[in-house]
């Protein structure tokens, strides 16, 4: 069993690296075609730009340097033609139902109280905005506590009312700087709470380069803060696909995610990589996730929980009390609606908590720091994820407790589902109070219903045992020897790390027994929307079988990322 579970491990790891590699080196923006003419009215001057009327149509035919932001509401056309507008204001106070293309801008903007977009401060209610192929290189501070993006600054309750946002093809290059929900496209949007005037907002095929930070709460490499203090559930939702961070994130208080830093309401994540570090060490409650720092309130209902698939942390991540290798706070506790899920996604960056406050506790996990169960059937979902990075925990505090794990660190609640999960990574943990220091795979704080379907998980072997459901010994996680990962280097060598396709050093029919089922590994599995997915249904027999069913799904990752490239 050992070996066959110490080849299995191998080929997880070479499948996720080699595959994924493909996908973080292939993402190409859409440049505008040079045989295509622009079509309306051109604009030469700084004049002209002011001097458009407001649902017109136009196109950059050179560059130009505006000191003057475009005050009416801008819901015309704007081609920029791949011209740049130099700025130190933003572009427009308000756009409507406009569209925006082929346009980069430049410049430093720098303000003191106020709340600001380089593209546009905010947008107005019952719009269909589209953003299509726009790269931001201007550069945007303010001072004091205000909601600034690199795209779109802020919007209101009644901004959100019948309006879709749809930003695509389109790159943030430029730092961006605030006092409080502080993203790389957008500081904040509330979402609607009426459910017959819904509010969307995608953003697919994007990129953020440019540093975040926020120097109180809520910073996102995409998204500072998605949700505001209304019932929102059914009635608004965030889908970000396709898209890549790389611009590192940081907050001074609380709450930072790679794309998120904190969403209230439905939000689903597809086919998204995070590289860049994320920073939280000066607060004491500071939560951290590589995907998605806090989705979900703890104390009302205030939407679906979050769908997090397909999806990849490669970045550092630091918090001074919940941290998460996709996300670090997940689901809430009077969660009524769609349940919160988190599958066939990887973890390789380190994970770093250290609690100097008395009386603080920790929460640090490869996959979530923090989750609550389910107050229904439809249960809270980690299934067929892979952590690969390292976990350290430290802490100076005279009391307090410190949870780490390879995929969950700590559940609270109900109705959960933990299942066909992989664990590769280290754990450490130091304290000054040792009965209360834990290393784990989950930790379950109640026994109610749903936690018998946290099964076939396997890590390696911690300092300590590992522990679940109330602080007993683990009885769904299978242990992987010091012996095993040793084993499994030694294959992964032979399979050549780098290489896109690689060949096995052994034939398929050793791996598993003879009779082995090898059909999913050609397989696609389709991706739902969080109402309609259902937890994936763990295997029920055989050791071989339920390893496969594991390492499966991380094969296929590869296989359907590098065929949703191939769509574009």
């Amino acid at each position: 069993m050992k070996k066959t579970l110490s080849i299995i491990v191998a080929i997880a790891m070479i499948l996720s690296m080699s595959m994924i590699s493909v996908y973080a080196e292939d993402i190409i923006l859409i440049a505008p075609n040079p045989n295509s003419a622009p079509e309306g009215t051109a604009i030469t001057t700084a004049a002209e730009f002011a001097a458009m009327t407001a649902d017109g149509k136009y196109y950059l035919a050179n560059d130009i340097t505006i000191d003057t932001t475009y005050a009416a509401t801008f819901a015309g056309t704007l081609d920029g033609n791949g011209k740049t507008i130099t700025t130190s204001v933003p572009v427009f106070a308000v756009l409507g139902s406009a569209t925006i293309k082929n346009l980069k801008l430049a410049g430093n903007i720098a303000i003191d109280e106020a709340h600001a977009g380089v593209l546009t401060v905010t947008v107005a209610g019952e719009s269909t905005l589209v953003i299509d192929n726009v790269e931001n290189n201007c550069k945007l501070t303010v001072a004091k506590k205000n909601d600034v993006g690199g795209f779109i600054g802020v919007m209101d309750y009644n901004a959100c009312y019948n309006t879709t946002i749809t930003i695509k093809n389109s790159t943030n290059n430029a730092d961006i700087t605030g006092g409080w929900r502080v993203g790389g496209f957008l500081g904040y949007a509330p979402g609607s709470d009426d459910a017959a005037k819904p509010f969307n907002m995608v953003i697919d095929n994007c990129v953020n380069n440019g540093s975040i930070y926020s120097s109180e709460s809520y910073s996102g490499g995409f998204v500072g803060r998605f949700g505001g203090t209304k019932d929102i559930s059914g009635k608004c939702c965030l889908t970000i696909t396709n898209s890549t961070n790389n611009g590192n994130v940081a907050a001074a208080i609380s709450q930072i995610g790679g794309f998120a830093g904190y969403v209230l309401g439905k939000m689903v994540v597809k086919f998204c990589i995070n590289t860049a570090d994320l920073t939280a060490t000066a607060g004491q409650n500071m939560t951290v996730g590589g995907i998605i720092g806090v989705s979900g309130s703890e104390t009302k209902n205030y939407g679906d929980g979050a769908t997090v698939v397909w999806c990849i942390n490669r970045g550092k991540l630091s918090s001074t009390s919940k941290v998460g290798g996709l996300v670090g706070n997940l689901g809430n506790s009077k969660q009524a609606n769609g349940a919160a899920l988190i599958a066939n996604c990887i973890n390789y960056g380190e994970i770093t908590i250290e609690n100097c406050y008395s009386g603080g506790t920790t929460y640090a996990g490869g996959i979530a720091g923090y989750m609550y169960g389910g107050s229904g059937e439809g249960s809270n979902t980690i299934t067929n994820c892979l952590n690969l990075g390292k976990i350290t925990g430290e802490t100076s505090a005279a009391s307090g407790k410190n949870y780490a794990a390879g995929i969950l660190a700590y559940v609270n609640g109900n109705y959960i589902t933990i299942a066909n999960n992989l664990n590769l990574g280290e754990i450490t943990l130091t304290s000054t109070t040792t009965a209360d220091k834990f290393t784990h795979t989950f930790f379950n704080n109640t026994t109610g219903a749903g936690s018998e379907a946290c099964v076939n998980n396997y890590s390696i072997a911690v300092p300590a045992q590992l522990l679940e459901k109330n602080g007993t010994v683990a009885n769904s996680t299978t242990v992987i020897t010091a012996a095993d990962a040793a084993l499994c280097e030694k294959l992964g060598a032979d399979w050549g790390m780098g290489d896109t396709n690689p060949v096995p050093a052994m034939d398929r029919t050793t791996i598993g027994g003879e009779g082995a089922d090898f059909s999913i590994f050609e397989e696609k599995p389709e991706v739902t929307e969080p109402e309609t997915t259902e937890p994936v249904t763990p295997p029920t027999t055989g050791d071989s079988t339920v390893i496969f069913a594991v390492i499966a799904v991380i094969s296929i990752l590869g296989a359907a990322v590098v065929a949703k490239r191939r769509e574009f």
